[in-house]
């Protein structure tokens, strides 16, 4: 038998069956129904193959043979084979090198490229790739297997007299394709692999890939439910203008075909998963509001693309192949736009709006930026000849420039940094700095005039609401009878020390998945870090370790300004055990910082057997149970039957309903807030099996915590004996607790363990308190004198906390 190399799709069908399902999923809108207008060909009166045949004619996928005839039973050849598919699946990238016996010109040649490229079919065991041959039952097999990207594990058992399956060398994506149903055995138990395959049986495999491959849509209209949000487990093409696709989560990959020629599609609250290829779309565009996606691919061969993003539509990176028009309104993300060197020389792309981070690859390519702002702007080596046109409402908070390019325009550039040379700006950026790969000396050109880089910075502006102040005249001579001597300058003030500074982080969301981005905002400027969880994110020589291991990332921020950590940055991480992480931000003197929690899921990963518990010691107490994937209550479950309680003594467990306690599902946890007089010295908590679903369906185990003990409490006895005071500078305050221990007053930015608490102590900038088991319930006092003005917490080690609230 002649084996193929690297070949990638899988599937077949027995010649004798008649296959009637509908293809991709999906054939008709939802929004309104059409009637198909078939070409008959003659001779496919009551052929098996006729719906299949018709109904891909019909999309402009499959084309006759001659004389209206579509010749069912003519065997395929590799050539055709390709193109079919190619036509199918809209492939049409042609990075590969044609084989020898493929010449430039000839009419396969481009879908071989491509077919090659894509990796789904490969050339034959002598180099070549022999167009003209028939393909075979065994490659159609194999190369849909690849396509589809089939489960390939090896059988361990033989379905054909004639193809061992469990010895077979391509035994595991032929088996892989029959268990998908895309193909079947003969009647005599046998599989023919190396029999032709012929355009009827090609034509009813097409239809069958394409079901498998998810949702083919060839009409105008809407697609997805007007209300809620309907899961798409495979992927989606559009083949056509005119389209909408609203409230769909899609699992794979959406294309945006290249049929869709200059017309639009729509994206309403779509999530996709996999990538976004746009093939197709005019300049009047592709549409999308409100959606969230991974990667989108621009790659249209002719003409440019619009791609519109409005509303709080989020998307990771955009990979620009050919010219496009982006445009990203306020309030829409956008991490990564890479302009790569696939673009042709002198390609136009324009960038609207808001965007992170931009990389020019291209050479010799026209940048336009109308409007918005773009935080990183880095124009590559291999970038030489780039033009950047800048209009009066843009802004480019960084700029790398590494290759000779000119920046045109009167936008605002804060921060350049040149390292090449023959640079040109019509406008001093505000900040100039000479790069590590030119000399010091290197010149620019700004507005025609050579100046050396670091003196090309614009000069600082006297504020708009302030005259610009004269030039102070030079002093008289003294007249008097100091011997023409001046007065001693005064010595200068002595600096007050830095005060410690609350800090204040907020996420944008509290919960993503690997890949996409962490969004967060800072009450400082100072550096912030994300760090797994297992990472003491309060101690910055640990911090420092896992930026250089590439456990940690670590950013320059400003206050108030909207800032991101990519989860695709980070290295050494296992995210099936690490998936709670900090966003940590120090003040710019380290003299205090702040932190918010963020849940980093990988979608990919199965829900772990036993969760997490984590037991807090706030009012009211509770627990949380963590597990590695996002949550919701199972189908045909209460929140208010899925926790069960036992405490000390008792012999059975009772169900926690509202009389016990409440529960909540957030992001990876489910939290459990007992009452407080359902809480002994010690109890159980048990989470039943099958309570929370993952959103591919996985169902929890059962899970049991404890013996556990319940925090010790600490009242307060002063000021009201409320759960929080209000206190002066220097007053003293009053409290008890239940149980012997360490009590500290300390800022309630503090965290960390006791060595940490210990130093803040030592520091001046908390108290402590050791209580013994004598002076458990006894009146105990602790002094606020030398503490500065803020929030703290009273608490014991172990226990509760009362919140307090220092004033002047």
């Amino acid at each position: 038998m002649k084996k193929t190399a690297g070949l990638l799709l899988s599937s077949l069908l027995v010649s004798s069956t008649i296959w009637t399902g509908a293809a991709f999923g999906e054939s008709a809108p939802a929004s309104s129904s059409s009637v198909v207008q078939s070409s008959i060909f003659k001779d496919l009166n009551n052929h098996w193959s006729k719906q299949a045949v018709e109904k891909w004619q019909n999309r402009g996928i499959i084309k006759g043979a001659a004389e209206g005839k579509f010749a069912p039973e003519r065997t395929l050849t590799r050539a055709e084979w390709v193109t079919l598919v190619n036509r199918t699946f809209q492939l049409n990238r042609q990075k590969a090198e044609a084989p020898s016996d493929v010449k430039e010109g000839s009419w396969y040649a481009a879908d071989v490229k491509a077919a090659l490229t894509a990796g789904y079919i490969g050339i034959t065991g002598d180099g070549t790739f022999q167009a003209d041959r028939p393909l075979t039952r065994e490659e159609a097999a194999v190369t849909l297997a690849n396509l589809l990207r089939l489960s390939t594990v090896q059988p361990d058992t033989d379905a054909f007299a004639d193809f061992k399956t469990s010895t077979e060398a391509n035994g595991a994506p032929v088996y892989a394709a029959v268990e998908a149903g895309l193909l079947k055995g003969y009647a005599d138990k046998t599989f023919r692999p190396h029999k032709a395959l012929t355009r009827a049986e090609a034509a009813v495999l097409i239809d069958r890939a394409a079901e498998a491959y998810g949702m083919w849509i060839g009409e105008q209209g809407e697609y997805g439910p007007a209300d809620g949000v309907r899961q798409e487990k495979g992927s989606v093409l559009v083949n056509t203008p005119g389209v909408t696709l609203q409230n769909l989560e899609i699992a794979g990959d959406l294309v945006i075909g290249k049929n869709v020629g200059e017309g639009d599609v729509t994206l309403k609250n779509v999530t996709v998963r996999g990538n976004t290829y746009v093939y197709g779309g005019g300049e009047h565009s592709i549409h999308i509001e409100g959606s969230h996606l991974v990667n989108i691919i621009v790659d249209k061969k002719e003409g440019t693309v619009r791609i519109v993003a409005q509303g709080e539509t989020t998307v990771q990176e955009v990979v620009v192949r050919t010219g496009a028009n982006l445009e990203a309104e306020k309030g829409v993300t956008v991490n990564k736009v890479e302009l790569t060197n696939e673009l042709p020389a002198n390609s136009e792309v324009r960038l609207a709006g808001y965007f992170n981070t931009v990389n020019v690859q291209a050479y010799s390519l026209a940048l336009d930026i109308p409007s918005g702002s773009i935080g990183e702007l880095n124009v590559s080596k291999d970038a030489e000849g780039a033009v950047l046109n800048t209009g009066s409402e843009s802004r480019i908070l960084t700029l790398l420039l590494n290759a000779a390019a000119k920046v045109a325009g009167v936008g605002k550039i804060d921060s350049a940094t040149i390292n090449a040379k023959d640079i040109t700006f019509d406008k001093s950026p505000t900040a100039v700095k000479v790069g590590k790969d030119v000399p010091a000396d290197t010149k620019v050109s700004v507005g025609g005039q050579q100046v050396a880089a670091g003196a090309a910075s614009a000069p600082a502006a006297a504020p708009a609401s302030q005259p610009a102040a004269p030039s102070a005249p030079a002093p008289a001579a003294p007249s008097g009878g100091n011997g023409g001597e001046t007065a001693a300058p005064a010595p200068a003030p002595t600096p007050e020390p830095i005060p410690w500074q609350p800090v204040k982080v907020e996420l944008r969301d509290k919960t993503v998945s690997v890949g996409e981005s962490v969004y967060f905002t800072s009450s400082i400027d100072g550096t912030a870090y994300i760090s797994s969880r297992g990472i003491a994110y309060y101690d910055l020589p640990t911090l420092a370790l896992g930026v250089e291991s590439g456990e940690v990332q670590t950013k320059q921020v400003k206050a108030g300004e909207l800032n991101y950590f990519s989860t695709s940055d980070l290295r050494n991480i296992e995210y099936f055990r690490n998936y709670e992480f900090n966003v940590t931000v120090y003040a710019e003197s380290n003299k205090g910082y702040g932190t918010a929690e963020v849940e980093v899921f990988d979608e990919s990963e199965e829900l772990v057997r036993y969760p997490v518990v984590s037991h807090y010691g706030g009012e009211p107490e509770y627990f949380s149970f963590n597990y590695n994937r996002r949550l919701g209550l199972a189908p045909g479950r209460e929140l208010n039957e899925i926790v069960q309680l036992k405490l000390d003594g008792e012999e059975s467990y009772k169900t926690f309903d509202s009389s016990l306690g409440t529960v909540e599902i957030v992001g990876g946890k489910v939290f459990i807030r007992p009452l407080q007089d359902q809480l002994g010295r010690n109890f159980m908590i048990k989470l039943t099996a099958g309570a929370v679903v993952t959103s591919d369906g996985q169902l929890n185990k059962e899970h049991i915590h404890g013996p556990d003990n319940s925090f010790t409490r600490i009242k307060l006895l002063s000021h009201g004996g409320k759960a929080y005071a209000t206190v002066k500078k220097g007053e003293t305050i009053e409290f008890s607790v239940e149980y012997g221990g360490i009590v500290y007053l300390a800022p309630q930015i503090i965290s960390g363990g006791l060595d940490e608490y210990d130093r803040k102590v030592a520091e001046g900038w908390a108290k402590k308190r050791v209580v013994t088991n004598e002076e458990a319930n006894l009146p105990l006092t602790i002094s606020t004198e030398g503490l500065s003005k803020g929030a703290y917490n009273l608490h014991i080690w172990g226990g509760r906390s009362i919140y307090i609230e220092i004033e002047d």
